[in-house]
């Protein structure tokens, strides 16, 4: 009688390992698809429009990565130890090549900490990451389950793991908000009238222009691929060419009266009226002067 009340005390301390165990591993599962889905979504970039084929194809990305990878990707992409420094790109960055005639963009929301939190939050993950892998990998080889003293110990480190588990989760659940309220306010600038004019034009919200990146200056150098004669462009045939291409970039959207009048004001071009030693070429002519010798 007394074995038969023994076996059934450790079953069921078998059973509420099993319970708690179970518990671990759903939290786990939880972070984890957490951690995918904030690093799916701090970051976009390409061509207006494209928005849901680029996050479909971080979603792949990830599909199929392991707890230690994707939080490996996010903590040296989403989170930064440069609080209260100035932003820098990273060197091994690669620099984007893009269509410069299309509307392309570039979205990323990131945590700034101090050195010391950023520290403390990699040793964080880290150990998370530890415990995960000894929770699924070498759980059932560290405890002595056959016996209650056995499945009590193992009760008492699921508590802890849980404990650990569930307040990494909140934290990244703050993370995420964040992240939502920083993608909100985003938002809600591009469809404002100064976040059109800046995504359009490239004009700035202060209303200055950051002319290198304007789409209208990529046109007027698209223009002189086409159109140069010994390193000079006819002003005239590339409006021509211009308004056949691209009848909606003007020069007023800039505040500028005419063509030549955006040449001028961008300071990236030199002009000068047709010489003899541009042939066939009549009027103002234009060069970018990054194209000088």
């Amino acid at each position: 009688m007394a074995s038969a009340e023994s076996e059934k005390t450790v079953t069921d301390c078998q059973h509420e390992v099993q319970r708690k165990l179970g518990r671990c591993l759903i939290r786990l599962q939880q972070v984890e698809l957490l951690v995918k889905a904030i690093w799916i979504d701090h970051e976009h970039f390409g061509y207006a429009g494209e928005f849901e084929a680029v996050q479909a194809k971080r979603k792949g990305q990830v599909a199929d990565k392991t707890l230690g990878t994707v939080i490996k990707s996010l903590t040296g992409s989403y989170l930064t130890a440069n609080l209260g420094k100035p932003d820098e790109v990273a060197e091994d960055e690669p620099e984007p090549q893009l269509d410069p005639t299309r509307i392309s963009f570039r979205y990323k929301s990131k945590i700034s900490l101090s050195e010391y939190d950023y520290a403390r939050t990699i040793a964080e993950l880290d150990g998370l990451v530890e415990m995960r892998n000894a929770l699924v990998h070498h759980f059932v080889e560290s405890f002595d389950l056959g016996s209650e003293s056995g499945c009590r110990e193992a009760e008492a480190h699921l508590d802890m793991c849980f404990g650990t588990i569930d307040a990494q989760l909140k934290v990244m659940q703050g993370w995420a908000k964040t992240h939502l309220e920083a993608k909100e306010t985003t938002a809600r600038f591009f469809l404002s009238e100064e976040g059109q004019r800046f995504m359009l034009y490239g004009i700035l919200p202060d209303g200055t222009v950051d002319w290198e990146t304007t789409p209208i200056v990529a046109v007027l150098r698209e223009a002189e691929l086409s159109l140069s004669k010994d390193g000079w462009t006819p002003l005239d045939a590339a409006i021509k060419w211009l308004s056949w291409k691209y009848p909606d970039k003007q020069p007023v959207q800039y505040g500028c009266s005419r063509w030549r009048h955006l040449l001028h004001e961008s300071k990236l071009f030199e002009i000068r009226r047709a010489t003899p030693d541009v042939p066939d070429a009549t009027g103002v002519c234009y060069r970018s002067k990054q194209f000088q010798s």
